[in-house]
């Protein structure tokens, strides 16, 4: 524990400070300041002033307390003159800012990458916010330029991260605002990955907006900005195909999905699972399975998404993602009742409802009421099965309230219901 204090890596906490003050009857501000001591010299101020504090005192002498008492003056000024060596030294470097901070703020965007598409968005967001605050404290100090684009990325990922957050609970405004400003920081950072991922996250809410030429626009943006063998190169093409099959261009959709299948093959590091910075194998055939469903192309879109559900199904722990396994679910259904097969459709309709349960989104219950529309549309509507799905829906509308009203509310009023 003391050599993580040395070390700058952690700051000892109320107790301890309190014990150190104790044993060397040396005022705790003299010891640790204010706030103004460099967490990562402190232990220079604490063991430096002990040393002296240490030095037994003779009890037989007449003049002891008055020995002591000069000792605690002498040790206060000596951990005063410390503390100003480590300022000078803070004002050399020219940064208050340490590499162990940045570290620990990557870190946390990875950790939190890992946990987001499998853990409830209220537990998450919290966090995300929490980390977000705390680094925009530290744009107010001191740092070089390198630390200071550091220190514009990970903000960047963090507000990204609360733009998905938003989206996934159907406040579009609030996902665009996040979007705009995580932009903003990836081009000051001059970060292409990081604005290459905003802009799919841009296009995925101009597609459920509505504004499928602008999901498209931004989609093909965001593939020039990425990386040959990089995420980007996989996930904005299939953006791109979902985009031209909801706008009727059935070659565009075409294009697009061989691309994202040519670059996934080409990745040049294996794809992790289990982050939403990551690709997996089940994302080319996932959402190749939604733009056949929107092209009318049910045999296509029933194969693309059973392949999906054969990766999504068998995944466990962190690498299983409800969302999407909902989702598949929503286009297997949509194709099969295209198909005629109404009764597996809604059996299967039945079990992305119930996924929905454990990772709330958006995106699934506007996927779930598109497939109701369709069933209210044909001769379906009295069938037991249509009935169930039908019951079933309501109930979990009225139970996520919040969420449908976000979900109304991030409805241009020029779309209609039929196009989401």
């Amino acid at each position: 524990m003391i050599s993580r204090w040395e070390l700058g890596r952690h700051l000892p906490g109320p107790f301890y400070r309190w014990l150190f003050s104790e044993v060397y009857a040396i005022p705790e501000a003299a010891l640790f300041g204010a706030g103004d001591v460099n967490r990562r010299q402190f232990a220079v101020v604490a063991l430096g002033a002990a040393v002296d504090a240490i030095v037994p005192s003779t009890p037989t002498r007449p003049d002891a307390e008055r020995s002591r008492s000069a000792r605690q003056t002498l040790d206060s000024s000596l951990a005063a003159t410390a503390r100003e060596s480590i300022e000078l030294s803070r004002q050399v470097e020219a940064s208050e800012l340490g590499p162990t901070t940045l570290e620990h703020l990557e870190l946390t965007v990875e950790r939190v990458g890992l946990i987001f598409l499998n853990t409830p968005p209220e537990h998450v967001s919290e966090e995300i916010g929490w980390h977000r605050h705390r680094a925009t404290e530290l744009l107010g100090g001191r740092q070089t330029l390198a630390e200071r684009r550091h220190l514009y990325v990970a903000l960047g990922w963090l507000t990204g991260l609360l733009g998905h957050l938003a989206f996934d609970l159907g406040d579009y405004s609030t996902a665009r605002t996040h979007c705009l400003t995580a932009l903003q920081l990836a081009r000051e950072a001059g970060h292409r990955e990081l604005e290459a991922w905003i802009r799919s996250l841009q296009a995925m809410i101009a597609l459920y907006s509505g504004w499928f030429q602008e999901a498209a626009d931004l989609a093909w943006a965001g593939e020039e900005l990425a990386a040959d063998r990089t995420v980007g190169r996989v996930q904005l093409p299939v953006l791109t195909a979902r985009a031209y099959s909801r706008l009727g261009d059935r070659r565009g959709a075409d294009a697009a999905v061989r691309r994202a299948e040519e670059a996934f093959e080409r990745l040049s590091s294996p794809a992790r699972p289990d982050s939403v910075f990551s690709v997996d194998a089940a994302r080319v055939p996932f959402c190749a399975g939604t733009a056949y469903v929107w092209l009318g192309e049910p045999r296509r879109a029933e194969g693309y998404s059973r392949r999906a559900l054969s990766f999504y199904d068998a995944a466990t722990g962190a690498t299983r993602w409800p969302a999407n396994q909902a989702l598949a679910r929503c286009d297997l259904a949509m194709a099969l009742l295209q198909l005629g097969e109404v009764e597996e459709a809604c059996r299967t309709g039945s079990q992305a409802l119930a996924i929905f349960r454990e990772r709330r989104a958006d995106s699934v219950l506007r996927r779930a009421r598109e497939f109701q529309r369709a069933l209210g549309g044909g001769s379906y509507r009295a069938l037991p099965a249509a009935r169930a799905f039908t019951e079933q829906l309501r109930a979990i509308t009225a139970t996520n309230a919040p969420a449908a009203r976000s979900m109304r509310a991030g409805v241009d009023p020029g779309t209609t219901e039929d196009q989401l």
